[in-house]
């Protein structure tokens, strides 16, 4: 009876263990079509994550140029974003400026250190140089509690210098998905 009751109990927990470890975690998706321009100053951009408080958490991605210091030649590259990470290493992915086309990057919902992040609201932030002084800026309000992520977009604006009408970023898209799966849960249009 007992050694029933024992197997009954192990088996039971094993069977936890295995759901829990085949329950997929959940990411952030963003993406936008990029359309590569060929003039001075423009295709540089960046991706984060900050906390409620404004603070940085984490680097999604940024492009090489930026990435690598490039400000140093170029000041007005990427300003929001260099405020946010002040003199941080890039903890992101940086690489060259993409082709044209669709572009993704995905947050996994940890922080610079590679740690889960906790409960609360974190903005993810996108800002590009679409010409010499004008910038495209999006946010896209996350909040966490426990399983449930929300997602809640404001507007993208350009700011800077005479903003002209960019062609370089369009259809902008923040999702909620299962780790490595397209099972979309939520979006931010």
């Amino acid at each position: 009876m007992f050694r029933r009751l024992l197997f009954l109990i192990v088996g039971g927990l094993l069977s936890v263990a295995q759901l829990w470890a085949v329950t997929p975690k959940q990411e952030i998706a963003f993406s936008f079509d990029f359309n590569k321009r060929f003039k001075l100053a423009t295709n540089q951009f960046a991706v984060w994550i900050e906390n409620s408080n404004g603070e940085f958490v984490k680097t999604i991605f940024v492009t090489a140029f930026t990435a690598g210091k490039g400000w140093s030649k170029r000041p007005d590259a990427l300003i929001a974003w260099r405020k946010a990470v002040k003199e941080k290493p890039v903890d992101g992915i940086s690489g060259a400026t993409p082709k044209s086309g669709r572009f993704e990057t995905i947050w996994d919902m940890t922080d610079a250190q590679g740690n889960e992040i906790t409960d609360g609201s974190y903005k993810l932030r996108f800002e590009a140089n679409t010409a010499w002084k004008t910038y495209l800026e999006y946010e896209c309000t996350i909040s966490v509690k426990g399983n449930e992520v929300l997602l809640e977009e404001t507007p993208s604006e350009m700011i800077g210098e005479a903003p002209l009408k960019q062609k370089m970023v369009a259809n902008i898209k923040t999702e909620v998905r299962k780790s490595g799966k397209a099972n979309k849960i939520l979006q931010c249009l």
